[in-house]
């Protein structure tokens, strides 16, 4: 999978407020990707964003059966550490996009908290995943409503953010990524540009390593009004391997790692479950009595109610019968 990040500095602060990484996940198929933007300038927004990405990342050095467990433990994680006040970041906040990405079947965990913001572009064009976690608040001037020609004066205000609230509740969402399609995390600094699609598309055509990479953002320089951040993960145009194809090795005597085959079998049975397929059914909950790979009690109860949801009567018997013998 292809990808890049960065942040800049607006030329006018000392520090970059803004902080990005993405790193691929040690002896995993996993990319994690972050973008994270502190709050407020002082004392010091820059250590807030970098020490959250940093919190997060270091929670996520393995990834279990359950990825969406996992990120969401990661982001409960990072909050509480920084309302733990830290490195001189007492009452420091940051915005945080993440995503979570299975480089085998494209499948992606994310969530975001305060307007950082998680884009899609494929087939159908830009597609935004994110709700800004914000609200309007009339500006007080000691004590009194700020007025402009008789009419009070509003400003918009994070709603939500990393170090916030000790209730911290952030939603972990799952997407079924398209082969060819590109996913973007970006702070406000960068997607408040003007032609902020045409310069996603210029990014995704280039790499860390080529010399546009580093012109590209010395131009941005010319156009930010505050720090900026950006991670794009360019998906490649097929997946490496299909389920089938783990089916067979798996048949054939190859020894799996049971969190891949988990999330690919989660994608294939959401699929045949759409399609109304009952013999790609049969084939999945056999292969998962075959191999015992299956999930824990709670989520195999789940899958099971929405097969008989669905008019799956016969799929449901033998999946029970796969619940009781493996769970």
């Amino acid at each position: 999978m292809k990808s890049l990040h960065f942040s800049l500095k607006n030329p006018a602060k000392l520090q970059c407020g803004d902080s990005s990484s993405i790193v691929r996940i040690a002896d995993t198929n996993y990319t994690l990707a972050l973008v994270a933007d502190g709050v407020s300038s002082a004392p010091c927004d820059w250590k807030a964003s970098s020490l959250t990405k940093t919190y997060v990342m270091e929670r996520l050095t393995s990834i279990s059966d359950e990825p969406e467990k996992d990120l969401l433990d990661a982001l409960l994680y990072a909050n509480a550490r920084l309302r733990s006040g830290p490195d001189g970041v007492y009452g420091m906040l940051s915005t945080l996009s993440v995503v979570l990405v299975n480089e085998i079947n494209f499948v992606m965990w994310y969530a975001s908290t305060g307007d950082s913001r998680i884009y899609i572009f494929s087939a159908n064009g830009f597609r935004l995943l994110t709700e800004d976690q914000v609200r309007s608040e009339r500006i007080m001037l000691n004590g009194t409503p700020y007025m402009v020609n008789g009419i009070p004066r509003y400003r918009t205000v994070l709603s939500d953010c990393i170090g916030l609230r000790e209730d911290f509740s952030p939603v972990v969402h799952c997407f079924h990524c398209d082969p060819g399609s590109l996913v973007v995390l970006a702070s406000d600094g960068f997607y408040e540009l003007p032609d902020f699609e045409q310069h996603i598309m210029e990014l995704s055509d280039i790499s860390e390593e080529d010399s546009a990479f580093q012109q590209l953002q010395h131009n941005y320089l010319d156009e930010i009004r505050d720090d900026a951040s950006v991670a794009l993960l360019v998906f490649p145009a097929a997946a490496r391997h299909s389920l089938e194809t783990y089916i067979e090795m798996f048949y054939n005597g190859n020894t799996l790692s049971k969190g891949e085959i988990l999330t690919l079998l989660d994608t294939a049975l959401y699929s045949a479950v759409q399609g109304k397929d009952a013999a790609k059914l049969d084939k999945l909950i056999r292969f998962a009595n075959d191999s015992g790979f299956v999930y824990d009690k709670a989520r195999m109860v789940e899958i099971l109610e929405a097969l008989i949801q669905h008019g799956f009567g016969n799929a449901a018997r033998d999946l029970a019968l796969v619940i009781r013998k493996h769970c």
